[in-house]
């Protein structure tokens, strides 16, 4: 089973660079998916030729945040926020037989830091409660740079909101769940990018500010069928999509 996560920046704008096309050519089970920025209506228009059951959570603010998930696999049931009121669409929650999947879109801190805490730290317990239930994969675009190989600028960033050690430390708790951050299990040392400025992107290189804004947090008690982890190089959004890979519990 393959799962991706990717901020598009868009549902209509990663449209007119081609992300439907690829997505029909993947071989991807499920699409964790945010900031659509688009209402329920406009992305199943947009998103109509891709053969996978849709959960779309938009923001009632129209053109902001907003999750959607694609999934080949039908789940049985879905949530959307996390018993609460999800105004912006940040959560969905997938029930599926033999695990749980969320797909969640942090808050960006740098005007709403407190905000993008609480969020966090709710989240984090969300996920808690889950794990007792079944094994959770959380996919989701946390705006923080967990350590000093999520980022390609530790030192300037160390007082900005998406490095601070309030939002890292914070970040780390997840990890009292028994928890694991599937990409870094297989790139332990790593420098790993899913975010580019657009200085960055225009330049090329190693020029400018990138940041590992996107993770897949898996349950330990299926961290040990990983397969693959990797970060692909597309240019659908200033994001960059993970997919990881699980093998089967039959195969060596």
């Amino acid at each position: 089973m393959k799962i991706s996560t990717y901020n598009i920046n868009g549902a209509r704008a990663s449209n007119k660079l081609g992300i439907v096309e690829w997505i029909n050519q993947s071989d991807i089970d499920i699409f964790c998916v945010q900031e659509i920025r688009a209402n329920k209506e406009i992305c199943e228009e947009i998103f109509q030729s891709c053969d996978y059951y849709k959960y779309i959570n938009p923001a009632i603010r129209p053109g902001y945040a907003g999750t959607m998930v694609l999934s080949k696999l039908k789940p049985n049931k879905c949530e959307f926020g996390m018993n609460d009121d999800d105004t912006e669409g940040r959560t969905i929650t997938l029930y599926f037989d033999d695990f749980v999947l969320v797909n969640s879109y942090i808050p960006n801190g740098s005007s709403r830091l407190d905000f993008k805490l609480q969020f966090v730290e709710k989240l984090i317990q969300y996920v808690g409660k889950l794990s007792k239930l079944k094994p959770v994969i959380l996919c989701a675009d946390m705006n923080t740079a967990q350590t000093e190989l999520d980022l390609t600028n530790p030192k300037q960033c160390a007082k900005v909101s998406g490095f601070l050690d309030i939002e890292r430390e914070l970040q780390k708790t997840i990890f009292q769940y028994d928890m694991v951050d599937a990409l870094r299990e297989k790139h332990r040392d790593d420098l790993l990018i899913t975010w580019r400025s657009y200085k960055s992107r225009q330049i090329g290189g190693d020029y400018g500010w990138k940041f590992r804004f996107d993770y897949i947090y898996c349950s330990k008690s299926i961290s040990e069928f990983l397969k693959s982890a990797e970060v692909l190089d597309l240019e659908y959004s200033d994001h960059l999509p993970i997919v990881i890979e699980w093998r089967d519990n039959n195969e060596n």
